[in-house]
Parts: C-alpha cells; structure tokens; sequence
C-alpha cells in the first residue's frame, strides 16, 4: 500500500473539476501514508496543481504548506479555467472595437460641430502703380 501512494503522490494531477482544496487534502493524506515530510508534500502539490494555479503559487514562493494552499485557493478563485487566453483576448478585441466606435462618434461630433469663423474678404488687385509706368 505504501509502494502505491509513493507512485500516486508524484504523479497524481489535480483534474479539471477538482477544486484546490480537494486536490491538496487528498494529497496530504497521500504525504501521511508514507510519512512524507510538508517540504515533500509541497513540491508534490505543487507539481501536480493544474498549470496556471502552479506558475501563480510559484512566483509568490510560499515558505510553507499553508502558504501554498493559502496562494492556491487564491490563485483558483481570480482564474476561470473555463475561459481560456482565445475567448479572453476575442472579449478584449470586442471591446476595444466598442470604444473605438464611441471615440469616432465623438471625434466627429466635435469636428463636426465647431465652426470657425469665415476669413473676412479682400480684394486683390494687380494694378501696376503709375509711378512705376514702363
């Protein structure tokens, strides 16, 4: 039993549905069973966490195990798994698509709207001065 929960703590992975806080209670247990020590335990948590919980956890270098189910949960909970980079980006596509429109709008209506006075007129004449008579 020992041999088994040895070769699942390092390879188990949290799924998809699987919440951070099920995932690391049911790794902990594994660290139990084979008295593995919390620094152990962490790097098998961690290896396993799903990819953008474990680049988050990672930067913030927790210095223990409670830190790094405190940075997890955080990390699950400001992430949507179900939105992925593509939708995200076409979302911020779209809405710079909107507030270009609103900027033209408004770029015209300013334009548009502003009249500047008209020149006032003069008269150009090209007379040749008598005194200058050839």
């Amino acid at each position: 039993m020992q041999h088994l929960a040895a070769k699942q703590i390092f390879t188990r992975r949290q799924r998809e549905d699987e919440s951070v806080e099920d995932y690391i209670v049911s790794m902990r247990k594994l660290a139990r069973s084979i008295d593995a020590n919390d620094n152990m335990a962490s790097f098998a948590i961690l290896n396993g966490l799903k990819p953008h919980i474990a680049t988050y956890v990672t930067q913030q270098q927790p210095a223990n195990l409670q830190q790094l189910l405190e940075f997890a949960r955080i990390a699950e909970s400001t992430t949507s798994p179900s939105t992925n980079v593509d939708d995200r980006l076409a979302d911020v596509q779209l809405e710079l698509k909107r507030l270009s429109a609103k900027w033209d709008k408004v770029t015209t209506a300013t334009v548009s709207n502003s009249r500047s006075p008209s020149p006032v007129p003069r008269r150009v004449s090209f007379n040749v001065p008598r005194a200058w008579s050839f």
